[in-house]
This record gives C-alpha cells, structure tokens and sequence, in this order.
C-alpha cells in the first residue's frame, strides 16, 4: 500500500489502532494531532482503508479494490474537508453537506469516513453544528479531525474524540527515509533533515529547490531590506511562507553560531560563502536572536491561522524597529 511510504516512526501508533479495530467498541471519532507534514493525513487515510479493507488490514500492503480505491482518493464512501490549505475557514455550509452525506447508507465499503484537515479552521457555527453529529454519531460513520495544535481546537470538540500524537522524528531517520526510500543525495538529504524539524512531509518540500539560492537571496534582500523583502512572499501558499521562514531562522542561527564559533562544520549549510561571513561578522548577536524571536512569532501566528499577509507585515515593521536607531553593523 503506497499510504505507508510517507507514514514512518509511527509503530507504537500503528500498534494502538491496530488493537482498537479487534475491539467492538471501535471509537467514532479522532483526533489526530502533530506537526505540519507530520503524517496526520497519512494516517487518517490508512485508517479509512482499513475500516474498509477486504482483508481487515491496517498497515500492511494490500491490493484489494477498496484500499486501491482509497488510496487514488476515490473511494465513494471517504470524504476529505478542508483540504485546501489556503482556506482560512470552514463554513456551516461545508459541515451540513457532510453531515447530510453521514446520513447515507454506505455504496460500497464497511463505514462512511469523512477526514476534517485543519479542523481547527471551523467558524463557531461550523463547530456547533459538527459537535451534534460527535455527540450522536452515526453508528456505521468515522470521523478524523486533524490539526497541528489541538489547543487551537475547541475543547467540546477535542473532548469528544481519541486523541493520537504524532511526535517528530529524529533528524536521521528523515534524513535514512529520503536515502534510502526516496533516493535523495547524502547531501541534499542531511540539509533537508536539519530543515525538516523531526517532519518528513516538511523535508520533501525543499525537493528540486536551490536552497542555496534562497539563503542567498535572504542575504541580498531580506536582512538588507526586511519590510521589502519579507513582503515579496505575500501572495505565496501557506505552507511555502512557513517553508521561506523556517529556512530564513537557519540562515540567522547560523549567522550567530559561525559569529561565535567560527566553525562551519556546526552549521546546517556549511557553503555560504564571502557574503555570509561579512554578515556574521557586522550583525549584533542580540539582534540576531530578536529577529530569530519575531521569525518564531510570525510562524506560530500564521500556524494559529493568522492570514500571511497582515503576518509577513508585521514582521517586516518589527525588523525595521529593531533595527530603529541602533546600527545595524558594529
């Protein structure tokens, strides 16, 4: 089953479910919770196809025609909201389309599935309405709700579901997994462990991207610059503005680490170049670590939903206040 080649550290989960579907009272609802790219959908798909599966089998490849049929995504009795990530809500109306949908007898498989990706996303009427179907759930109906921080997501929600954690992984094992799975360079896949942050989905973003080129062009335009060059993101996908902050935080941590050590073997790209090391070497350590805090900031509030737009803003005038009255070189 192709579902399992993104799915990896997950034995002690794999080994839950596969014990709650020998048991009669299966849960009716989930909540399954972790990083972006952590496997939360993965996941929820392999359950579906499980519930549904000919041979009643949840991990392990299998051909039948139901599992096939999840896994193209096209399986009558599985359904997906808010897949869309670039969505900032989930309407009322999308959850009464679903819920009338649970009210139909299944076409072809065991149990209806619907899966709620970035379910914290639900307008309060939205939630209201979804809490009656949690709260009386139909008996041959599984529901996931899916979001990175479950704080996020209203406890009369969260309450009513069984809870799974999807932890990070080891920067090894990404980096083994795009080795030897997916065939990446030893060095493309050590850059990419580093970046990935314990997530495989966030590690095969950088695929076929010119990382150095990016970094190069933080040097360029974003620390010279940070109002203009923070807001020529505005306009890109979610998860691309997170991937452009996450990789500008490597670029100052190791700003502040080569200005303290000196050492290029401590940093995660170790290949920057002359510009690099003048930057390392005028930049204040404290200010440094101030944007480092406004990057995480900014990070968690586009995490929290916050639209990217006002967020990257917000950023780039914080920047322009750090740097204020004080020199931005020593």
């Amino acid at each position: 089953m192709l579902i399992m080649d993104h799915l990896i550290g997950q034995e002690n989960n794999l080994s839950l479910l596969t014990d709650l579907l020998k048991n009669s009272h299966f849960p009716t609802s989930f909540l399954i919770y972790g990083p972006r790219g952590s496997g939360k959908k993965t996941l929820a798909k392999l359950v579906s196809a499980a519930v549904n599966c000919e041979f009643g089998r949840l991990g392990e490849d299998c051909s039948c025609h139901s599992c096939h049929k999840v896994e193209t995504g096209n399986h009558p009795d599985v359904r997906w909201l808010g897949f869309d990530e670039e969505a900032y809500s989930i309407k009322i109306e999308e959850i009464h389309t679903l819920i009338n949908w649970a009210g139909y007898k299944v076409l072809e498989g065991k149990k209806k599935v619907f899966i709620i990706n970035r379910a914290e996303r639900m307008t309060e009427e939205a939630a209201n309405a979804l809490l009656k179907t949690l709260e009386e759930p139909p008996a041959d109906t599984l529901i996931f709700l899916l979001v990175e921080n479950p704080a996020n997501l209203r406890e009369t929600l969260a309450s009513r579901c069984f809870k799974i954690k999807i932890d990070p992984l080891s920067a090894e094992a990404v980096k083994k997994r795009l080795v030897d799975h997916f065939k990446w360079n030893e060095k493309e896949a050590s850059l990419a462990a580093k970046f990935s942050r314990g997530s495989l989905g966030q590690a095969l973003e950088l695929k076929g991207d010119n990382v150095s080129e990016t970094m190069r062009s933080f040097l360029e335009e974003v620390l010279p610059y940070p109002t203009i060059g923070v807001e020529r993101w505005i306009g890109k996908k979610r998860h691309e503005v997170l991937k452009g902050l996450q990789l500008l935080s490597l670029l100052l941590r190791d700003l502040v680490v080569y200005r303290e050590t000196a050492e290029p073997a401590l940093l995660y790209q170790e290949d920057f170049g002359r510009e690099f090391k003048d930057w390392s070497a005028r930049l204040k350590t404290k200010m440094v670590l101030d944007i480092l805090r406004l990057i995480n900031e900014t990070e968690a509030a586009i995490q929290d939903n916050v639209n990217p737009k006002i967020a990257l803003f917000r950023l780039g005038t914080a920047i322009e206040k750090i740097y204020g009255k004080t020199a931005i070189y020593e």
